[in-house]
């Protein structure tokens, strides 16, 4: 009896220590003359290799964000349209009545394109700093909706060249951050969608910018080297605006299926054409030499005695032009801004 519980205790000994470490099924090993004992060698680490998907997820770039305050926050010279909301409903399926109360609006946005240009140029002015043209981070005046969420006007920057940097600086930002400048060149004007369709034409993209704007740059980077003046810069930028607005219209007569007055907007050509009439009365209103001294002098901000002497002596009007550029200039350089110098200065 003492031999059967021998017997009995010794199976479950077995099976236990099956459990915790179970005999290898089928023949043995045959014998590793390197290695008689058997002894399982330790493994070698090896390097893992990463696992690459068959198709791996586009990893798009970080959408710039730009910053926007409303008309009424008054940071700049920025124009909103005099109607309501529920007017501007009412108005977007009538675009002749829409194109009608926009007019002087348009004209001011025309104007403001050079004059913003001129101080630019006198900003830039001998300074020698190497200029590019950055992405549009601040933008003053928002377009509006309908209730439906249909998109009527849109706040359209007058400047050509809302953000310029220093292309080798490594925080690229704004050659005019934390100034007030900078607030004015990202003024808007509030205008129907379908303007804003001229406006992409005149100014092409960051990456493929239009003739004006490649040639606008040009021009602002001869004034910064010093081989223009102001003075000059800028009657250079209104030939050149000059050729492209009467470009436009020659494109028409050339190719009608391709040009800017018969692209399909939701507007007649006629709209289109007035469009055009008015973006040339509100840039060449000072084409004229006469009418050019006049606004040089209204932007310059002579006073009657300095007018009347520019009249009798052009060599003072030179010195006194000169002076009054040199105050803008530190004016437009000093003068700080009302936004925060993070939304400014952020890296474009």
């Amino acid at each position: 009896m003492l031999r059967n519980l021998y017997y009995y205790f010794n199976r479950i000994a077995e099976k236990a220590q099956n459990l915790i470490a179970p005999k290898p099924i089928g023949p043995p090993p045959p014998l590793d003359n390197k290695n008689p004992s058997h002894e399982v060698p330790p493994s070698v680490p090896t390097e893992e290799v990463p696992i690459v998907p068959s198709n791996p997820p586009k990893i798009r770039p970080p959408k710039k964000v730009r910053y926007t305050t409303a008309y009424k926050k008054n940071v700049t010279a920025a124009l909103e349209l005099p109607v309501t909301k529920e007017h501007l409903t009412q108005l977007k399926k009538d675009p002749d009545a829409l194109f009608n109360i926009c007019k002087d609006n348009l004209k001011e946005h025309a104007s403001l394109r050079v004059d913003i240009y001129f101080y630019l140029l006198i900003a830039i002015y001998n300074t020698q700093l190497p200029l590019k043209q950055g992405d549009t981070i601040l933008q003053h005046g928002r377009g509006r909706k309908t209730s439906e969420r249909q998109t009527v006007t849109h706040a359209c920057h007058s400047n050509l060249f809302p953000t310029l940097i220093h292309p080798a600086s490594d925080a690229k930002e704004s050659i005019f951050a934390n100034t007030h400048f900078m607030d004015t060149m990202n003024a808007t004007v509030e205008l129907p969608a379908f303007v804003n369709q001229l406006d992409m034409i005149l100014e092409g993209k960051i990456k493929y910018p239009s003739e004006l704007r490649k040639r606008g740059l040009e021009i602002l980077q001869n004034v910064a080297n010093g081989k223009y003046d102001p003075i000059e810069g800028f009657q250079l930028f209104l030939k050149k605006t000059h050729q492209v607005l009467e470009s436009l219209e020659y494109e028409n007569v050339k190719s009608k299926n391709k040009s800017y007055l018969s692209r399909t907007s939701g507007v007649s050509k006629q709209i289109k054409l007035q469009l055009l009439n008015i973006v040339k009365n509100g840039t060449f209103f000072c084409e004229k030499k006469e009418d050019l001294n006049t606004y040089f002098q209204l932007l310059l901000r002579l006073n009657p005695s300095e007018i009347a002497e520019c009249r009798k002596n052009p060599e003072w009007q030179k010195k006194i032009y000169s002076e009054k550029m040199e105050i803008i200039k530190k004016e437009i350089l000093e003068t700080k801004s009302r936004v925060p110098h993070k939304i400014q200065s952020r890296v474009m």
